[in-house]
């Protein structure tokens, strides 16, 4: 959800990866919410031998740099480097990334939202009982999720959709949005 994905294929070299239009402000208002900004990602190319662990946590640190350097912040990056077809608990819609970080974090998952941009995202989410938003592609259907998860069309659009999931599922109050996010 950070960067765009390649159609059948992976980010396998820096020079391929392509921030969300948008999201580096959206990541900077999310910053301003005081809660943990957590990527968890499935990173399949690595089991398959098309990226070395080596090069995928240089490409980690670069692009956490870029979202620092725009005023956000990422407190923790989870990986799962396995294939599909190893059956691993941490490889989404399994919920073992999440699960690992609500321990390290000490984060109530069913008062948080995970936002996304796959169904296997919502399906994690859905597992540990974590709201759901899924930040749509311009091809992209909702017919391809589940019920239960809210969307959004542009990155600029999260920072307000996730305030309100938050204020939905803990029913306290948090700081209204001020970011200048635009799409």
């Amino acid at each position: 959800m950070i960067n765009r994905k390649i159609p059948g294929g992976y980010v396998t070299d820096w020079r391929h990866f392509e921030f969300v239009p948008g999201i580096l402000p959206a990541m900077a208002s999310l910053a301003e919410l005081g809660v943990p900004v957590i990527v968890i990602s499935n990173q399949a190319c690595v089991g398959k031998g098309l990226l070395s662990r080596r090069l995928l946590s240089g490409m980690t640190q670069r692009f956490t740099r870029f979202v620092r350097e725009g005023g956000g912040r990422i407190d923790a990056v989870y990986y799962c480097p396995h294939t599909a077809e190893s059956g691993c608990g941490c490889r989404k819609p399994r919920p073992g990334m999440l699960e690992r970080a609500a321990r390290d974090f000490a984060i109530d998952l069913r008062a948080s939202v995970f936002v996304g941009d796959s169904p296997t995202d919502v399906e994690a989410a859905a597992a540990v009982g974590c709201a759901s938003i899924v930040l749509l592609g311009q091809e992209d259907s909702v017919d391809a999720y589940p019920p239960g998860c809210a969307f959004v069309r542009s990155a600029g659009d999260l920072p307000e959709a996730v305030v309100n999931a938050l204020r939905s599922r803990t029913r306290e109050s948090l700081p209204a949005h001020t970011g200048g996010c635009t799409s």
